[in-house]
C-alpha cells in the first residue's frame, strides 16, 4: 500500500512538472497573438559579447522618456512620501508603457509606475532609472529590457551574428527585435536585418553550403 501511494505521487509530481512548460508556451502563445507588437531598434554590440553559445547578446536604442518630476509619483508607495530630490535612482520592477515613433520603434509613451496601469493591458513589468535634468526640473527616464538574449542553435547563430555586427553599424540598415507585451509579460517574436528574420537568414547560410546538384547524364 505504501509503494502504490509513493508511487502515485511520483506520478503527480511528473505530471505538475510536465505541466508547467506547457502552461509558459500556451501564455507565450497568447501574448503573441493578442500583445500589443513592437519593433525595439537594436545597436551595436562589443564584438566580444555578440556570441555566447546558444544566444546572441542583443543591445537597444531606445530613447529617454523625460518626464515632470510631479508624475514619479507614480513610482512611490502609499506609506511613502513623495521625495524629488534625489539626482538619480533604479526602480527595479517598474510598470512601462510603450508606442510607435515616428520611425515605427518602440519608444517609452508614459511614466513608469509602481502599480499596474489601469485601463490597459499592453504593458511590460522591467527596471528602469530616473536621473534628474537640474535645469528643467524633469527627469529622464531610462528602461533597462529584460530581453537582451536571442536564442538559437549554435551551427545558425554564426551566420546571423555576422549579419547582425554588419547592419548595427551602417546607419542605413534596419535592425530590430520584434517583441509582443500584455500584461506586464512579453513573448520574443524574431529579430530582423534589413527586413530579413534571423531564421532566414540561417535558412539562407545553410541553402548556400549545401553542395550542388550533379549535372543529368547526357
Amino acid at each position: 500500500m505504501k509503494a502504490k501511494i509513493i508511487f502515485a505521487v511520483f506520478v503527480l509530481l511528473l505530471v505538475a512538472q510536465a505541466a508547467v512548460p506547457i502552461g509558459l508556451i500556451v501564455k507565450s502563445e497568447s501574448i503573441a497573438t493578442s500583445g500589443q507588437l513592437l519593433k525595439f531598434k537594436c545597436r551595436p554590440v562589443d564584438p566580444r559579447d555578440l556570441f555566447r553559445g546558444r544566444y546572441l547578446q542583443l543591445n537597444f536604442e531606445l530613447t529617454a522618456l523625460s518626464v515632470p518630476a510631479e508624475e514619479l509619483k507614480n513610482l512611490s508607495s502609499a506609506d511613502e512620501d513623495f521625495d524629488t530630490s534625489f539626482s538619480s535612482r533604479y526602480y527595479n520592477g517598474a510598470y512601462l508603457q510603450f508606442k510607435e515613433d515616428a520611425q515605427g520603434y518602440a519608444e517609452l509613451s508614459a511614466a513608469p509606475q509602481l502599480l499596474q496601469p489601469k485601463g490597459t493591458a499592453f504593458f511590460l513589468k522591467a527596471s528602469c532609472r530616473a536621473n534628474k535634468n537640474k535645469e528643467a526640473q524633469t527627469y529622464n527616464i531610462t528602461a533597462t529590457l529584460p530581453f537582451t538574449r536571442f536564442y538559437m542553435n549554435e551551427v545558425d547563430a554564426p551566420e546571423v551574428e555576422k549579419a547582425y555586427n554588419k547592419a548595427t553599424r551602417d546607419a542605413q540598415s534596419e535592425t530590430y527585435l520584434l517583441v509582443a507585451i500584455k500584461d506586464g509579460r512579453y513573448a520574443v517574436l524574431d529579430l530582423f536585418i534589413n527586413g530579413v528574420s534571423a531564421k532566414q537568414i540561417a535558412k539562407n547560410a545553410e541553402a548556400s553550403k549545401a553542395p550542388a546538384a550533379s549535372p543529368p547524364p547526357p
